[in-house]
């Protein structure tokens, strides 16, 4: 039977910051437990390699974020989510990370816990969520989406525009 553990790593964008905080957990909760443990545990020879990679000072492979994982005591979705994480938080261009970011969004429990933090890379990826935000500030402002997709330049749809609304109103702009 798993471990249950206080630290969730779908809270976490950054799994050096999960790392830090099991082990942290850990080191408090079990006796015995060190990097010289958890370097055993996932098969490693270096008794610093853990160590180096919370300090941001190492990377982790796919294989070893893998084994690290299993080595966390994850299961599952959980260890797919980490091996997601590390490749989103190694990622070299602005692309390969916003791909990597959308393959987080696929997990039912990050989009759970992460929902206000969806709307806000909803907002700065598209041009026209402020320009609507300012367009309210307008004393002609109209509560419709076709004349605030008619409102815009470049133009954008009435479709764009009732979504841009509900983005809106779940930041609370």
């Amino acid at each position: 039977m798993k471990e249950e553990e206080p630290v969730n790593i779908f809270e976490y964008l950054d799994y050096r910051h999960y790392l830090r905080d099991l082990y942290q957990h850990r080191k408090a909760s079990s006796y015995g437990f060190s990097h010289r443990s958890f370097s055993r545990r996932v098969g490693l020879k270096s008794s610093n390699f853990l160590k180096l990679v919370m300090d941001g000072e190492r990377n982790l492979t796919p294989e070893m974020a893998h084994r690290f994982a299993e080595g966390c005591g994850l299961t599952g979705r959980e260890i797919d989510y980490f091996c997601e994480l590390v490749a989103f938080n190694q990622a070299r261009t602005a692309s390969e990370k916003k791909r990597c970011h959308q393959r987080l969004f696929r997990f039912k429990q990050y989009r759970q816990i992460h929902r206000l933090h969806e709307a806000q890379a909803e907002y700065h990826a598209n041009w026209y969520l402020p320009a609507i935000r300012e367009l309210g500030a307008r004393s002609d402002f109209r509560d419709d989406a076709k004349w605030i997709a008619g409102a815009l330049r470049p133009r954008i749809t009435p479709a764009e525009a009732r979504k841009a609304l509900d983005t809106l109103l779940k930041l609370g702009l």
